[in-house]
């Protein structure tokens, strides 16, 4: 097959889309963010990622009751 092709090709598409959240799997770790949640902020309120989920799951439990 041409080039063109395959270059339209599920496949390539697939790889594409892989390579692309590869990119983002290697930025989000090069960031730091994931090694220091006490200290990421993660709204307007200034809530960390800490507080958040905890006020979040606080919440749905809340919600469930």
């Amino acid at each position: 097959g041409s080039l063109t092709t395959m270059a339209q090709s599920q496949g390539a598409e697939d790889l594409t889309a892989l390579v692309g959240e590869g990119l983002k799997a290697a930025s989000f770790f090069t960031s730091g963010a994931h090694t220091n949640y006490n200290a990421l902020v993660v709204d307007n309120a200034g809530r960390n990622a800490i507080t958040w989920l905890s006020d979040w799951l606080n919440l749905q439990i809340g919600r469930s009751v």
